[in-house]
């Protein structure tokens, strides 16, 4: 299926929030664009990256996306 769509065989599409859901941490919106831009250019290698920043950066207390643990 994601093949039909532009993903390589085995790849996955970004794993980003639902349209609706706000995205309040400055530092998460830059990633997740960052991201779909890398997407665009069919570029996993960087799309990749993105998603690791992202997660790093939420595990952080900089981070206003970060649930209580």
């Amino acid at each position: 299926m994601c093949a039909s769509v532009g993903f390589p065989s085995g790849q996955e599409p970004p794993q980003v929030p639902a349209p609706n859901t706000p995205t309040d941490c400055r530092r998460c919106q830059e990633l997740l664009l960052a991201e779909a831009v890398a997407t665009a250019r069919h570029d996993p290698s960087a799309a990749t990256d993105c998603r690791v920043l992202l997660r790093r950066h939420r595990e952080t207390e900089n981070c206003t996306e970060r649930k209580a643990t």
